[in-house]
């Protein structure tokens, strides 16, 4: 059915917005009945506005802006879509989206300009509310988030100080108060766990917990958690079961801290309330996998107490528990399973529940992950860790356990005099914060200066005279990051460069970049503890090293640590074979040192990052995690084109293969 001219009249007269047209002197052919009426309502004209203007029609700046955008399109013939502000003759301002296109005829002869105007202004002023509302929300939430960073600093920070204090004063009082001391520094560990529920739960309702994503090994996340459990599980002789399903990919891309969070505060719970009997953990491999996609499930059960089937629910719920706080043996704070619950759905997982009163339960979890495009071969610097599958009670100890430093030994007054000479500059506000890491510190026997803010650093520091620097981050005077930066540019020009920990109550990932870019060494949760302070001192005071000999081991709790070269898995009941790569990497150094050394000063990056990238393809079959950690490091950034830092990247990874070297010849 052909429309006539007359029908297609009526049909742009019935449409609420403005259509017109006008010729190419600017002046209008014809308007729809809703233009019409718009003009007449808010410019005040008669109906009778054909053959008129812009001009006549108009105030004189908006008639100018409509001219100019006539012959704009009359000239390129191509049209225009535009937000424009009008000002009403009563001074209303009013906003509309306009379209105007050239017209043609059949013959391609240009008729006019044809326009559709639609008045936005409420549209507009209701997108003005939502910004608003929007930069407010937003606002509040950085005030929250703030707040947050403030109060976790003002009590976790004297919180800190006392488990310290309690910890170095339990080996100075008598043994009639030692209990007592130890009664203490529990007590102040289980608030600590409590406040930091709190603050998670904070972070995570406020927005503030960022998800990134980074490559990592489930295996070793896996045996990296139930390491911290193997005391615990010991002294309350519970068996350990892992089946552990060797389809799953090596290596699989996604949130590792959170999924090793879930996991953590699962296997806690299925301990804690188990009794007797045992604790089983699965990891498989799910049929709905795809090539890019690995779907894990997780499984932790227990032997333990149960749950009732009509309080499963519940116990998901914050704030939730089975029990009220003042009655029965289980502590908590009905944070945690909430916690775990929305940190799985945050990484667009699921989780389920299966328990029986007094026999136990078992807790599903259900994870999609990525597995990477890079092969295995990119990541292989990292060692695989075993997972122990048999009973806790059949398990031989090995010498020297893998959770734990022993640092001193039989040598004990050997190290006491070297640590006599070690000086180490201790910068923290709080007195009670100085005083539990003071005592600590001064336990080894190191001297130790303290100022209480930034500027007293400052003032204090001098190139070479410190070997080890802790640095609360929250500091009233100056930022962590800012103060390292300084600390750095008062040793430029000299051949110094102390090794700076930062310590906090609260560590966000942004702020751990800034102060890694600042030049620290890595940050650490207070409370400084003594096995932590083993650690550092084994990490990163030369003057040590030699004393600690075979002491020196990889932890798996995020700290790398200089650690003999264990055999690697390939050559595991082939000591030899292994300590002969080891010693073959070694005797590679020399001329691999001229090499790299000689395309860092003509500064050819290709060159250097090529050769980096074969040393990395070379040294991944011996353990040694920190060397392959600073090589990795200067690898990618030099991989990235990034480089900043690259004189001190490149100074941490020769100072890393002359530790291995100083470490191999100690031992003979």
């Amino acid at each position: 059915m052909k429309i006539s001219g007359e029908i297609f009249e009526k049909i742009l007269n019935t449409l609420p917005n403005s259509i017109y047209l006008k010729n190419s002197d600017g002046r209008y052919l014809w308007l729809n009945q809703a233009a019409i009426k718009e003009l007449a309502h808010k410019y005040l004209v008669s109906s009778s506005i054909l053959g008129k203007t812009d001009f006549e029609i108009f105030p004189a700046l908006n008639a100018n802006e409509y001219a100019k955008n006539d012959k704009k399109i009359i000239k390129e013939k191509q049209g225009i879509s535009k937000e424009e502000a009008v000002v009403l003759p009563n001074g209303q301002k009013m906003t509309q989206l306009s379209f105007k296109e050239p017209l043609y005829d059949d013959s391609s002869e240009f008729i006019g300009i044809l326009g559709y105007t639609i008045d936005i202004t409420e549209i507009k002023k209701t997108q003005a509310v939502l910004v608003k509302a929007k930069e407010q929300a937003e606002a509040t939430s950085r005030a929250k988030t703030e707040f947050i960073a403030h109060m976790s600093h003002d009590v976790k920070t004297p919180l800190s100080g006392i488990i310290s204090l309690s910890e170095s004063l339990s080996s100075l009082v008598q043994e009639e108060y030692r209990e007592c001391m130890q009664d203490i520094k529990k007590a102040g560990q289980h608030l600590m766990g409590f406040f930091n529920n709190c603050i998670e739960l904070s972070k995570l309702e406020s927005g503030a917990i960022f998800l990134s994503k980074e490559t990592f090994r489930l295996k070793n996340l896996v045996a990296e958690m139930l390491d911290l459990f193997r005391p615990t599980m010991k002294s309350k002789k519970l068996a350990l079961h892992v089946d552990y399903d060797e389809k799953i990919p090596r290596y699989l891309l996604g949130n590792r801290a959170t999924l090793y969070r879930i996991l953590l505060n699962l296997m806690g719970n299925a301990i804690k309330f188990t009794p007797q009997g045992s604790v089983t953990i699965s990891a498989e491999l799910s049929q709905n996998s795809t090539s890019n996609q690995a779907i894990i499930q997780l499984a932790i059960a227990d032997t333990g107490i149960g749950i009732p089937e009509d309080k499963q629910k519940l116990i998901f719920e914050r704030f939730s528990r089975l029990t009220p706080s003042d009655q029965g043996t289980y502590e908590g704070s009905g944070i945690g399973l909430y916690l775990v619950e929305e940190f799985v759905k945050s990484m667009g997982g699921e989780i389920y529940i299966k328990s029986k009163e007094s026999q136990g339960s078992q807790f599903l979890v259900v994870i999609p992950l990525q597995i990477p495009v890079l092969a295995d071969h990119e990541y292989n610097h990292e060692t695989d860790l075993l997972l122990a599958t048999d009973e806790i009670a059949n398990i031989k100890e090995p010498a020297i356990k893998t959770n734990e430093i022993k640092v001193f030994s039989a040598s004990e007054n050997r190290i006491e005099a070297v640590a006599a000479n070690i000086k180490i500059l201790l910068v923290e506000d709080n007195l009670l914060a100085q005083k539990g890491a003071s005592l600590l510190l001064s336990s080894f026997g190191c001297q130790t200066d303290v100022a209480s803010c930034g500027q007293a650093a400052i003032s204090m520091f001098k190139p070479g005279y410190y070997d080890l620097v802790f640095m609360d981050l929250g500091l009233p005077d100056i930022k962590g990051n800012e103060l390292a930066k300084r600390l750095r540019e008062i040793e430029e020009g000299t051949p110094f460069s102390v090794p700076i920990m930062g310590l906090s109550a609260h560590v966000e990932e942004e702020q751990a970049r800034l102060c890694t870019a600042a030049g620290m060494a890595g940050i650490m949760t207070k409370p400084l503890l003594q096995d932590q302070a083993k650690i550092l001192f084994a990490q990163y005071v030369p003057k040590l090293q030699s004393v600690f000999g075979r002491h020196l081991l990889v932890m798996k709790n995020g700290l790398r640590v200089i650690d003999l070269p264990k055999p690697p898995k390939l050559s595991i009941g082939k000591e030899k074979i292994a300590w002969k790569m080891l010693d073959e990497l070694i005797a590679s150094f020399p001329k691999f040192r001229t090499e790299i050394e000689e395309a860092y000063q003509t500064e050819d990056m290709v060159l250097l990052q090529q050769k980096m990238h074969q040393f990395r393809g070379g040294a991944c079959y011996t353990n040694t995690p920190h060397l392959l950690n600073a090589a990795g490091i200067l690898d990618k950034n030099l991989r990235d084109g990034d480089y900043g830092r690259l004189d001190v990247l490149f100074a941490d990874f020769l100072k890393a293969m002359e530790m291995l070297e100083q470490i191999r010849k100690s031992l003979g």
